[in-house]
């Protein structure tokens, strides 16, 4: 379940045995991208890290812990639907989208996107399923963790106002 009293708008309620996306994107930042600055810090300059955590921040946060990337297990309907809907895109423009806007995001919807573009040999630069920002910002993608060069993807953040 996520933390909804916290936010911005206290009148949200708590989904039970669910979670909400856009209440965790209020407070994504030390996940996304403030744990892996400091991670690459720490890994450049050959320092040892010791990290102080909730286990449970952890459980949902896992690579901060292996720092391994592995390729999520996903339905290949999953896959299949981004693929049918690119292509479909692609053949009325003239080119695939460049950016993506998940609207009613899964739990896989972050790593699986990319992915399929990866795979297709598309180019993501931009999704904007995030109210993390007022600006936008990039992040690296789960596909590029390891990379010595990653792409990331720039986060246009949706507002509801």
């Amino acid at each position: 379940m996520s933390e909804t009293s916290l936010q911005e708008k206290p009148d949200v309620k708590s989904y039970i045995n669910d979670r909400d996306f856009n209440a965790e994107s209020e407070y994504e930042y030390g996940s996304r991208a403030g744990f892996w600055r400091l991670f690459r810090l720490f890994e450049k300059y050959g320092m040892k890290l010791t990290l102080c955590a909730v286990a449970e921040a952890l459980e949902a946060q896992q690579e901060a812990v292996t720092r391994r990337v592995t390729r999520p297990r996903f339905s290949a309907a999953q896959e299949s639907f981004i693929q049918q809907a690119t292509q479909s895109l692609k053949a009325l423009s003239g080119h695939a989208p460049h950016g993506w806007f998940y609207c009613g995001s899964s739990l896989n919807s972050r790593t699986l996107v990319p992915t399929v573009y990866a795979d297709m040999g598309e180019e993501l630069i931009w999704a904007s399923d995030t109210y993390a920002s007022d600006v936008p910002y990039w992040v690296d993608l789960p596909l590029d963790r390891d990379s010595a060069a990653p792409k990331g993807c720039f986060m246009v953040p949706y507002s509801d106002e």
